[in-house]
């Protein structure tokens, strides 16, 4: 750097080129600032990124080794991960629209290879329910809502038919099916109100 510390030459600032300001750390470029914006860690190196917040110490977390991100704890296991580290408030995340616009939470998975589109329920780590958009095949389109560790009890199919119980060969608009007495299909229609 043109601008380093006596005992430490290669910590410093810099400029990389016109108009651009650069901070590096051990002889690597970690910041570099231009007129059009701020980019960290344009090296690519294993160099994470960390804000606290006012009694957290990882407010946001840039894991650059893993590419992961976090907010509220200091090891993400995921792309994103959430957490409320303090352990006495939900962790809330809201997507807010104005003016008559839609608020959207978007599953977008790629056409084909049996992937799917999923929202899962967990405990500790494990999946107890979950619901499925599926990606391929002769069920491609189809919807599923699985509880009870996993397990599928609810199935709407693509043409709008509705199994419960069942996950295939439905022939009926609903068709539900019982594996024992107390299971026996039942179907209640109540009305509420007397209109």
């Amino acid at each position: 750097p043109a601008l380093a510390f006596r005992d430490d030459l290669n910590t410093g600032i810099f400029s990389s080129a016109a108009d651009t300001f650069d901070i590096s750390t051990g002889g690597t470029g970690r910041i570099s600032v231009t007129t059009g914006g701020m980019s960290i860690n344009d090296n690519s190196d294993d160099f994470d990124v960390r804000i606290e917040g006012n009694g957290n110490d990882n407010l946001v977390r840039i894991d650059a080794g893993n590419d992961r991100v976090g907010i509220g704890l200091s090891a993400p296991t995921s792309l994103l991960h959430v957490k409320d580290a303090s352990g006495s408030a939900d962790a809330v995340l809201t997507i807010e629209s104005e003016s008559a616009s839609d608020a959207i939470l978007l599953l977008d998975t790629s056409n084909g290879t049996g992937a799917t589109a999923d929202v899962r329920f967990a405990v500790d780590g494990t999946t107890k329910g979950k619901i499925s958009f599926l990606n391929s095949g002769s069920t491609a389109g189809d919807m599923v809502f699985s509880v009870n560790d996993d397990t599928e009890k609810m199935r709407l199919a693509s043409d709008g038919d509705l199994g419960v119980g069942i996950s295939s060969a439905l022939t009926s608009k609903i068709h539900a099916v019982g594996a024992s007495q107390r299971d026996t299909p039942h179907y209640i229609f109540e009305a509420t109100a007397s209109t």
